[in-house]
């Protein structure tokens, strides 16, 4: 027998109409835009809403990812971890739900993907959430947001942070239109793995984003790491402006960085030399993160959650086999001796802690 064509649904969401397919039990509706292209003059600016569209969006593919490159390291099953295209046109989700009901008021699950702030994209089939939304009851949506040097350049006039807000906006998004899907936009929980994580940490530590969830989920400990410095993160920004030939400061640095292609900047941000956080070499796998700016993250999530400063709501927090790996071959290939492995302790954790890490695994395995 010939397998029939899966009939399209299709959804009427306070933006315009979309088409969606049967995935897995549930309905996947993919590639919805959440806000305007961060294109042309909205280079280095902050999201826009997307305006209402005509006619009904064909939801049945992804839509490309975000300027990035598939690291084989990183994501070792390139066919079900990267997106085929990317593209600087990338600020689109997916909504997975089990109900065609609007009234049903489901809980909902934001998913953000890991990748170090430099990879990754939410319209992969490793995050396909038919399958989860069919067997919790739940809706589920995966989102994609600026990466690399696009989505965390600050120089001062270029105040980075476009990734923490192109996840804010898709929360902002979830919040007016999730309810079309039988989500309850008064019960979102944001989650994610690694950098996904350590987002989760930053709006935690994010008053802005404080209106637009209930739950969080960190299912990899984010709170060991750091956030950027402001004077670390200008002086990565002023390399950056050196090496691309723009002027600093004011509207002709922002001229001469949006008159560079998208692939040329993907490329300078795996190949700009690494600034050192001082005591925080991991800081040397971790460029592009979000900035402590004293307003999208006025505080280290770490401090923040030390102090109080964070958003009272139920937050679990897990870890996941192997996190590091990677990070560890990005510091050496090679196995490390024991004087080296003493002195990578100290450089990444500092005296006084790694002399408990010490103290707490034992000697180095011979």
């Amino acid at each position: 027998a010939v397998n029939a064509t899966p009939t399209p649904v299709v959804v009427d969401t306070v933006y315009g109409k979309v088409s969606g397919l049967p995935d897995q039990g549930a309905y996947a509706f993919k590639g919805i835009p959440f806000a305007k292209p961060p294109t042309g003059s909205r280079r280095f600016a902050p999201p826009e809403e997307v305006e209402p569209w005509n006619g009904t969006l064909n939801g049945s593919t992804f839509a490309p990812g975000c300027m990035a490159r598939c690291s084989p390291l990183a994501f070792p099953r390139p066919d079900i971890m990267c997106t085929p295209t990317t593209s600087e046109d990338c600020l689109f989700l997916n909504i997975y739900t089990p109900t065609l009901n609007s009234s049903a008021n489901l809980p909902v699950i934001l998913f953000m993907h890991g990748g170090n702030y430099i990879g990754g994209s939410g319209g992969t089939p490793i995050y396909d959430g038919g399958d989860l939304a069919f067997n919790q009851n739940v809706v589920v949506v995966t989102i994609n947001y600026r990466l690399g040097m696009i989505g965390a350049l600050f120089t001062g006039t270029v105040r980075g942070n476009f990734q923490t807000m192109d996840q804010r906006q898709s929360m902002m998004w979830v919040h007016k239109a999730i309810s079309a899907f039988g989500g309850n936009p008064n019960l979102v929980t944001i989650t994610g793995q690694s950098a996904g994580a350590f987002s989760v940490a930053v709006h935690l530590s994010s008053p802005a984003s404080w209106p637009y969830f209930h739950r969080g989920l960190a299912m990899s400990d984010p709170f060991s790491l750091l956030a950027a410095d402001p004077e670390m993160a200008i002086k990565l920004g002023e390399k950056v402006l050196t090496a691309l030939g723009c002027p600093s400061g004011g509207e002709p640095e922002l001229e001469c960085l949006r008159a560079h292609n998208a692939s040329t900047l993907q490329y300078l941000s795996e190949h700009i030399d690494y600034t050192i956080m001082p005591g925080q070499l991991v800081g040397m796998m971790m460029q592009w993160v979000p900035v402590v700016d004293g307003h999208e993250l006025p505080y280290q999530p770490q401090q923040a959650l030390r102090q109080g400063y964070i958003n009272r709501v139920p937050v679990f927090f897990g870890t996941v086999a192997n996190e590091s790996v990677q990070f560890i071959y990005d510091i050496s290939a090679k196995p490390l001796s024991e004087l080296g492995y003493d002195l990578m302790l100290d450089g990444v954790f500092g005296l006084a802690d790694s002399r408990k890490i010490k103290d707490f695994y034992g000697p180095v395995p011979h």
